[in-house]
């Protein structure tokens, strides 16, 4: 079933929870500077795994939705605007007033405190240039989550190289590569003291894309994995994660582990959705339409409550763990309510004027095709 034909409601939702993990991440991280507790014992200590999620849905829906291109090379334009037109314009409002903030706030210091912008420096307009053009920083991007972005550029450079080479060549190019970055695991694991390049091309994570790429062709040549294979292998995988934590967080084997697990709930989600029709509820569809500027905007609007809320406990002497939780409760919901109004006023109006100068067509509201990430 063809994504103009098929919303892929359930999907939505999944990416809706994991934007809304990434948020809960941040608030785990960022919130004992401001109060006196953990957000719930820092349960959500590892809810960064929303971002592998994010990354193997990506390399699904692209090559889900412009599988066809790549045995048709005449829309290979039309690809590449979609793509930045995708990524770029609410990337660059969010970022703007961000950086507004650092200025005349912060003073140019970035949130991770490891670089002051300084506009009056050619250095300081080349790192901003670069920030703006997501090209990877010796120093971190001002707007933290932006170094996801750069993934997602590299990858939609690397399929537009695959839909001017066509399939068949492209393929190739999937098996080189992903055959590389699993030799570069394998060094790591078995001589650590031997380093491959530490480059964008080669890092582990591009494996979760090139995962949900497998899935998406999976998904179209209605390729079935079995049940009790897909079970034992999730099972497998979320077990090697456990008895190795914490060992494997962050390491190559462990987000290999992750492309793995995620890979596998993507294709039974999506299964899922094109085998019969889920009704999920409206508000969490809408949370999942607005999950890129929910990932986007959540630091600005994390900053802004974090400090409206410390004011207040300190006014009031507020210390009681079941009050402090309610408002980290009320953090959370505020940054994801955020976002969505971002989404609502902000992303989907501009979308919706760029799909029409641009590409000369509105997509269906809500569609995959128009909220992929």
């Amino acid at each position: 079933m063809s994504a103009d034909r098929k919303k892929l409601g359930l999907l939505q939702v999944f990416r809706g929870l994991a934007a809304v993990l990434v948020v809960a991440f941040h608030l785990t991280r960022s919130g004992p500077n401001y109060f006196s507790a953990e957000f719930l014992d820092r349960v959500f200590e590892h809810g960064d795994v929303g971002v592998d999620f994010f990354f193997v849905l990506s390399g699904f829906i692209i090559t889900y939705v412009h599988f066809k291109d790549l045995v048709n090379r005449s829309r290979l334009v039309e690809f590449l605007k979609k793509r930045l037109i995708r990524i770029y314009p609410i990337y660059w409002i969010i970022a703007t007033a961000y950086l507004f903030l650092l200025l005349f706030v912060a003073n140019g210091k970035t949130s991770h405190h490891d670089y002051q912008i300084d506009l009056h420096s050619a250095e300081g307009l080349f790192y901003v240039l670069g920030c703006y053009l997501l090209i990877p920083q010796e120093h971190d991007f001002f707007l933290g989550v932006a170094w996801t972005l750069s993934y997602e550029m590299l990858f939609y450079l690397v399929f537009l190289l695959g839909i001017i080479l066509g399939f068949n060549r492209a393929k190739y190019l999937f098996f080189v590569w992903a055959g590389v970055i699993l030799l570069r695991v394998g060094t790591e694991v078995l001589t650590p003291d031997v380093a491959m390049p530490g480059i964008l091309l080669l890092n582990v994570r591009i494996l979760e894309f090139l995962t949900g790429c497998v899935v998406a062709y999976l998904i179209l040549k209605s390729r079935r994995i079995p049940d009790f294979l897909l079970f034992t292998l999730l099972i497998l995988g979320i077990g090697a994660l456990v008895l190795f934590y914490p060992h494997w967080v962050a390491t190559g084997v462990g987000i290999l582990m992750l492309a793995l697990i995620n890979g596998l709930i993507l294709y039974k989600v999506v299964s899922l959705d094109l085998q019969r029709r889920v009704d999920c509820p409206r508000l969490l569809l809408l949370i999942g339409e607005a999950s890129y500027s929910i990932y986007l905007s959540h630091i600005i609007f994390l900053s802004l409550f974090l400090r409206v809320f410390q004011t207040a406990i300190t006014r009031l002497n507020i210390s009681g763990y079941l009050a402090l939780q309610g408002i980290y409760l009320a953090v959370l919901l505020l940054c994801v309510g955020g976002g969505v109004l971002m989404y609502l006023y902000v992303e989907r109006p501009v979308l919706k004027y760029l799909n029409a100068r641009l590409l000369k067509k509105l997509p269906a509201p809500g569609s995959l095709k128009m909220q992929d990430v």
